[in-house]
């Protein structure tokens, strides 16, 4: 029931904040998918027999991911906090599975995935959302005593740093950084002590630091991020592509349908890389398109999470937020060359039913919490 003694135009702005979010999600779904089909097409045809096999796909993917978006809105936003510690451990499960052996699905020496026939599931898509939910739960809980450093503050760091752990054995390091980076907003805003955070970043990066320079793979692509042209024939061959892709495509781009660069010149066209397809095929106002479109989701989640009355849900919403934005950021300028390249996808263009199924679910309890705005 709407309230009748609010402001009618705050009640407007409430449902237009539904509506847009809706709108904005359709025209990023019709946008990356239509994308995703002129990037895989080769790469289908070569692999599967078909010019639209993985673009088949991922709209049965995206079917499916409308169905969960709305059923999960119609969940209160608030039942969550009651599972919140429920769906961390169940996550946790799912990250252990992909050691089990007959059950994991090892691709490239990573163990990231669950076979489950029809899909191969990538756990840490869904985990990354239980940690939002868990930790906003834990703020709440602890919003007394945040400037306690053993009580209030340390909690919020263990606690999901066990599912971080796991995830960096996979080894998923990418994912790693988005997890710890939306931690340290969330904490951030919710008014821990700077000096905690100050802290915390200091004894982080040594650490992050020797996790790079001690594994020789991510060594090597740091090393070509730095210089892809020295290494160009080994490590450094896919961001020197990426960026071909971005000078090739100037101002407008070669057009639709018509990248060179996804004939097997850009490795994983179709996945990580799909923006440098973006860039080449529909230049620099494609690429400022992309990265607009979702800026305007980015603000919308922000608006409806800082309406929301309780600091569960305002937390919840405000850690989504910067989920989805981290992760465009970094995939976005490992293909600029601006950021080491990691196997972080740009969610709704890139391949994956993973990515695809977590982000519905995770945009419906968005609108759920939009609908209780839209209700007051």
């Amino acid at each position: 029931m709407y309230d009748l003694t609010a402001p009618k135009q705050e009640i407007r702005e409430a449902v237009s904040y539904k509506k847009l979010l809706i709108f904005l999600i359709f025209l990023t779904c019709i946008f990356g998918v239509s994308m995703l089909l002129s990037a895989s097409t080769a790469y289908s045809i070569k692999y599967y027999g078909s010019s639209t096999y993985i673009f088949k796909k991922q709209l049965l993917f995206m079917f499916i991911g409308f169905i969960i978006m709305f059923l999960t809105s119609k969940i209160d936003y608030k039942f969550f906090r009651k599972i919140a510690y429920p769906l961390y451990i169940f996550g946790l499960i799912l990250l252990i599975l992909t050691y089990i052996p007959y059950i994991s699905h090892k691709i490239k020496g990573a163990h990231r995935w669950i076979n489950l026939g029809l899909i191969n599931l990538q756990p840490s898509e869904f985990v990354k959302i239980f940690v939002v939910i868990l930790l906003a739960y834990l703020i709440e809980k602890k919003q007394d005593i945040i400037n306690n450093f053993s009580k209030g503050f340390l909690p919020f760091i263990v606690i999901p740093g066990i599912s971080m752990l796991i995830i960096l054995k996979q080894p998923d390091f990418g994912t790693f950084m988005i997890i710890g980076l939306t931690i340290f907003i969330m904490i951030f805003i919710a008014g821990t002590r700077i000096s905690y955070i100050i802290s915390m970043v200091l004894v982080s990066l040594p650490i992050i630091y020797f996790l790079i320079m001690s594994t020789p793979y991510r060594k090597m692509r740091f090393l070509a991020f730095l210089d892809p042209w020295k290494l160009y024939k080994t490590f450094g061959f896919q961001i020197a592509q990426s960026l071909i892709s971005f000078g090739s495509g100037g101002f407008w781009g070669c057009g639709i349908g018509n990248s060179v660069q996804k004939l097997f010149y850009l490795p994983e066209a179709h996945t990580d890389y799909i923006f440098a397809i973006i860039a080449e095929e529909l230049g620099f106002f494609g690429v400022i398109g992309v990265l607009g479109l979702f800026f305007a989701l980015f603000v919308v989640c922000l608006k409806i999470s800082l309406k929301i009355d309780n600091l569960f849900g305002k937390l919840m919403g405000i850690g989504f937020s910067f989920l989805i934005i981290i992760e465009v950021l970094i995939n976005t300028g490992m293909c600029m060359g601006i950021l080491p390249p990691k196997g972080i996808a740009l969610p709704f263009f890139s391949y994956g039913g993973s990515s695809l199924l977590a982000k519905f679910f995770m945009f419906g309890i968005i609108l759920n919490m939009a609908r209780e705005i839209e209700e007051k």
